[in-house]
Order: structure tokens, then C-alpha cells, then sequence
């Protein structure tokens, strides 16, 4: 571990941070999700007056796709008070000093939790979960092409699985980028986790597409999950649904729910099968985020916002700063990240200015689009 601050905050409490650069230090999912050198953990601690820790909290710096601007921001990955000093406050006292601290250094800071918890510290709900239903037997019978082969994912093909991923998802909004040296593969099967199972399509050692699933059959109710799935092209998307149709129909499974965006490869030839985009905000908040600050962020995203107008737009980018139109931050996280288009803002009341109408057309368009992709939290990529 590595000290970086520490600081005395009133009453005798002080607040210290520090890093730990090693990532086989990390618990497993962490080295999964971001166990590559670009990105270390934060550990923020709350120390009582005679010497005990309160609280503590565990932050990721990262990069965020802003349309096709990158930007540098945190994310929240672990919050607790200790059982025996809870109710007294503690939490907002170390929320409110992380939140400082993070303002310093990044625009925008993102969580995955509970709304009622986190909407008291201004974190608002940002990004729905996507994902795409189908019917297991609208796509079973679609059968491999010759000299297509079906095995199961290994630790080799990790590289070739990260740079397909990367061509077809990288320039999304919300998407990292995946690095092979940092990506585990399927989870393990575990006392409490049923495990994920990975499996390649390729054909003549070349990857046309790969998929990891979760699945179990015990219980009252089987399912069959699609964590991920990418296909290089639409026949090999197709191929892989009617090897994922099979896969559920084994499992005693009709009805296959697939984390992926609508937009992608796979995405679309799914929906040629009578698939269905589901969209929902989770009840306990889910994907959460709050702006920091939003002179700084609408500065960082200057050039983006000026290449979706096709032109330098100075006066309008200086009244979206201000808050002159589109106060509401909630709106205009959700606006920048493509979650929420000018008809969403529209509809909500939240009105720009008459000279500004055809703009805000164009710096917040309805996504999905060669242009803007739908913005996309990668299963895979939550921490």
C-alpha cells in the first residue's frame, strides 16, 4: 500500500487515502474487471478519534467513452461502515470528503447500488439495464456452416476473444476497452455461483464468434444467461444464436435473455429472429452516476459536442455549462453518456432555448447509429 493523503476533518476523525498498485493483490473480480496497469484502486478510510476505522471505501479511476471523446473518471466499487459504529453518521462524513476529493481530480464519478441510499448523496440513476429476449427455439434450428467448429473458450484464446470484443465494441460510449493479460475468461463455478461457461466458434483458426453463458438446471427454475456474446459478422451471429438456442432448449430453457446492445452485429440479426429489446431502470438504482463538475465536463467534451454539430458552437457549449438550459444534471449525464436523446428532455420539460432547438437535434440525437453507438455497460466490464 501506498499513502497518498491524509487529513484531519473536524471532531478528532481523519481521513486517509491510499493505493495499491499491485494487482494480484486484488480480490479476483476485481483483477477481472481492472487488473490491467492503467487503472489502481483508492482506498478511503474514516478514522475515529481513538485510532479505530469507521468506514471505508474502495474507488477506481478509469477512462469513459463519451461518444468518441475519452474522458477520465471514478467509480465507486465498495462503501461500508463497520457494524458496531453504525447509525451515527459516519457514512456522509466520509461520502462528502470522497466526494471533494474525487472533484479534484475527475468531472464525474459512477456506482453501481441502491437509489434510496446513494440519491441522498446526489446520485441519480443514469443508464437502464439493455438487454435482448428471444425465444430459444425461434433460432435452435439454425444449423454451422461446414468447416465451422464449436468448443469450449481456454486461456488461449483470450487474446483473439479481447480483439474481436475491441473491434466491435471499443468506440461504444460507456465500453472499456479490454486488455488480454487483465481478462480472466468465465467464472469458476463457486459454493454460491453457478459458474459461467465459455465457448468459440471458428473456423479455420479463425474466431467468427464466441459467447460466455450462465446457466444452471437445479432449483425450481432454470435460466439460461448470455453474459456476453460478439460475432464478426452476421452469418457467424447467426450460427451462434442456434448454437445458444440449443444450449437453453438443453438447459429446459424457452426463453434466452442476452446482455448485448441492439445496434451490434449480433444485436441486429437477433431481432430478424423476433427478439426483443427490454430496457428498465433496476428498482435498487442500479448504474448511477453524479456530476462533479460541470464547467469541467462540458470542457472536456468541447470537441465532441462541436463534431456532432459539424461546426464550433461556443456560445451554445458556455450555456450548457452555465446551466442555462438543461440544468437538471441528472438529464444531461444521461444526454452526454446517449442514454437519453433531445426527446427524452422534451418530454420531461426540460426545454433549450428557440435558437438553440436544431442544435440540441445534434448533440443529442436518438443513438444507435454508425455515427453515435448506443451507449453500453458491458456485463463483463461492472464492478
Amino acid at each position: 500500500m501506498e499513502m497518498n493523503y491524509e487529513t484531519h476533518i473536524g471532531d478528532g476523525f481523519l481521513y486517509k487515502e491510499t493505493t495499491d498498485n499491485v494487482s494480484e493483490n486484488w480480490p479476483p473480480f476485481l483483477q477481472r474487471a481492472w487488473g490491467h496497469k492503467k487503472i489502481a484502486p483508492i482506498y478511503s478510510s474514516l478514522v475515529s478519534p481513538l485510532g479505530d476505522t469507521v468506514a471505508y471505501m474502495t474507488r477506481f479511476p478509469y477512462s469513459c467513452r463519451f461518444g468518441q471523446a475519452v474522458i477520465e473518471v471514478e467509480g465507486i466499487g465498495g462503501f461500508a461502515t463497520l457494524p458496531q459504529f453504525r447509525r451515527q453518521g459516519h457514512a456522509s462524513r466520509l461520502m462528502a470528503v470522497v466526494l471533494k476529493k474525487a472533484a479534484e481530480r475527475v468531472p464525474v464519478i459512477f456506482l453501481h447500488g441502491i437509489d434510496s441510499f446513494y440519491g441522498s448523496f446526489g446520485f441519480t440513476p443514469v443508464a437502464p439495464e439493455r438487454t435482448l429476449c428471444f425465444s430459444a427455439s425461434a433460432v435452435a434450428e439454425i444449423p454451422l456452416l461446414p468447416n465451422t467448429f464449436l468448443r469450449e473458450m481456454d486461456s488461449r484464446d483470450y487474446e483473439r476473444v479481447c480483439s474481436l470484443y475491441n473491434e466491435q465494441h471499443s468506440g461504444r460510449p460507456l465500453s472499456a476497452v479490454r486488455f488480454p493479460e487483465a481478462f480472466s475468461g468465465p467464472m469458476p463455478r463457486g459454493d454460491w455461483h453457478p459458474g459461467e461457461e465459455g465457448i468459440i466458434l471458428e473456423s479455420s483458426d479463425r474466431l467468427r464468434a464466441y459467447a460466455i453463458v450462465q446457466s444452471t438446471t437445479h432449483g425450481r427454475d432454470p435460466f439460461f444467461l448470455v453474459k456476453e456474446a460478439v460475432a464478426a459478422n452476421p452469418q457467424a451471429a447467426k450460427e451462434l444464436l442456434g448454437v445458444l438456442g440449443q444450449m437453453a432448449q438443453r438447459a429446459g430453457v424457452g426463453k434466452v435473455e442476452m446482455f448485448e446492445p441492439r445496434d451490434s452485429i449480433l444485436g441486429r440479426a437477433l431481432l430478424n429472429f423476433g427478439g426483443k429489446n427490454e430496457e428498465k431502470y433496476r428498482p435498487d438504482g442500479g448504474w448511477m452516476g453524479k456530476i462533479l463538475n460541470r464547467d469541467a465536463l462540458v470542457a472536456l467534451l468541447t470537441d465532441e459536442l462541436n463534431r456532432r454539430s459539424l461546426q464550433p458552437q461556443a456560445e451554445a457549449i458556455q450555456d450548457l455549462a452555465s446551466g442555462a438550459f438543461f440544468s437538471n444534471d441528472e438529464l444531461l449525464l444521461g444526454l452526454l453518456l446517449g442514454f437519453r436523446s433531445w426527446l427524452d428532455a422534451r418530454d420531461i420539460g426540460e426545454l433549450s432555448p428557440t435558437s438553440y432547438r436544431d442544435l440540441v437535434k445534434e448533440w443529442f440525437p436518438i443513438t444507435g447509429t454508425e455515427a453515435l453507438p448506443l451507449p453500453y455497460l458491458h456485463h463483463l466490464d461492472r464492478y
